[in-house]
């Protein structure tokens, strides 16, 4: 599976959790441009891969940045919904919760509990881990989670985890 995190939006730009706030992405700058050719180079060898994106507009603009404008959308891959700390920086979710969003994320709820996050994570993977080549136009959480599971069987280690805007990882 090859999970891409979508372009910056302004939201990124400005450091704000945007959780299912649907924001566009904003005008691709020349090094997003270099990032895209990059990763559409690792990628063009796939055959008929499947594209998907989430609900939100970010990933499927993102998706069409790469080419792809016939993309699957599937809502178990929406961002997290991180509820009152939207539109927030991460330093203030990092205050009010303490460590438990660095070592112990699934004890949180936020717009929506992490277990039940953590549980969208693991159908996503059961439902495209044989459906062969897959490109998965995610979002930071939604990516980072995945990672977390595919390397330690959870979520746990999520936060630790880094995933720039463009950034692709294969899995």
């Amino acid at each position: 599976m090859y999970l891409i995190r979508h372009c910056p939006t302004e939201w990124n730009t400005l450091a704000r959790l945007q959780g299912l706030n649907n924001l566009p992405i904003s005008p691709l700058t020349d090094e997003d441009l270099i990032a895209i050719e990059k990763n559409k180079h690792e990628v063009e060898s796939l055959v008929n891969p499947k594209i998907i994106t989430s609900e939100l507009i970010r990933t499927q603009q993102t998706a069409i940045a790469y080419g792809f404008d016939k993309f699957s959308v599937d809502p178990t891959t929406n961002e997290l919904d991180f509820g009152p700390y939207e539109g927030r920086g991460l330093p203030e979710l990092i205050n009010e919760t303490g460590a438990a969003w660095l070592s112990d994320p699934r004890s949180l709820v936020l717009g929506e509990r992490m277990v039940d996050f953590e549980a969208r994570l693991f159908e996503v993977l059961e439902r495209y881990q044989s459906a062969g080549a897959v490109i998965l136009f995610g979002h930071g959480a939604v990516i980072r989670g995945l990672c977390a599971i595919a390397k330690s069987g959870n979520i746990s280690g999520m936060n630790s985890i880094t995933v720039p805007n463009n950034q692709m990882i294969i899995m």
